[in-house]
């Protein structure tokens, strides 16, 4: 599976739209959340798509627009270790 974050778009944006869009890039994603902050649950500005692991589905990391809005695409980042402990 291959795990990507696209930055750049408005909150707001539909999910379905950039499900739609990405199909008609040839790119076939099997699902697109926005992310939230995990402190307060607010949505934020980011899109994690999950895409089967193929040489089209590939193609999505060399994007730089969709909608005629200048995006960026990354692979997601995975925490490493433990959760941090605040009582010290």
């Amino acid at each position: 599976m291959i795990r990507a974050v696209i930055r750049g778009m408005p909150i707001d944006t539909p999910v379905q739209e950039i499900l739609q869009d990405l199909d008609e890039l040839n790119i076939h994603a099997e699902e697109c959340h926005t992310m939230t902050n995990k402190r307060n649950d607010t949505p934020m500005p980011l899109f994690l798509v999950t895409l089967k692991k193929t040489d089209d589905n590939k193609e999505i990391f060399n994007l730089t627009e969709i909608y005629s809005l200048k995006i960026e695409v990354e692979a997601l980042k995975k925490e490493l270790g433990p959760a941090q402990c605040h009582r010290c």
